[in-house]
């Protein structure tokens, strides 16, 4: 049998502070009579110390629902200090999107706050 990761043998005090994040099969649902069927999928988060589960659900496999989904479980859950995932199109769309809105929010800094421009300059150099 391998190893554990290393993520999942730190010890945390708050459930979910290392999670894993997948999507399940889609679901058919409908809602009262006549009205067709949709697809729903699962958005399965994962405490990687308890196995403790958390479903949200997400309308598409695509970055905004996830995103949504995301900001479901944060609102219910603290933010998780570390995220794991497969490589899927959705999750690093999200993860571009989320370091877009970092670098336009510290940009707003640097031009609000000026005295903060030498601190943050080195950090947007480097990520734009």
């Amino acid at each position: 049998m391998a190893p554990l990761p290393a993520i999942r043998l730190r010890l945390t005090f708050r459930p979910f502070d290392q999670c894993a994040v997948d999507y399940a099969e889609p679901f058919k649902t409908t809602q009262g009579r006549g009205i067709k069927r949709q697809k729903i999928y699962l958005c399965l988060f994962t405490c990687l110390q308890t196995r403790a589960i958390h479903l949200e659900t997400a309308w598409a496999v695509d970055t905004d629902s996830f995103l949504n989904a995301i900001a479901r479980f944060t609102r219910r859950r603290e933010v998780p200090q570390e995220m794991t995932s497969d490589i899927g199109k959705d999750f690093v769309g999200a993860v571009n999107k989320l370091l877009e809105l970092v670098v336009l929010s510290f940009k707003h800094l640097l031009l609000k706050y000026d005295y903060l421009g030498c601190a943050l300059s080195g950090f947007l150099s480097y990520t734009l």
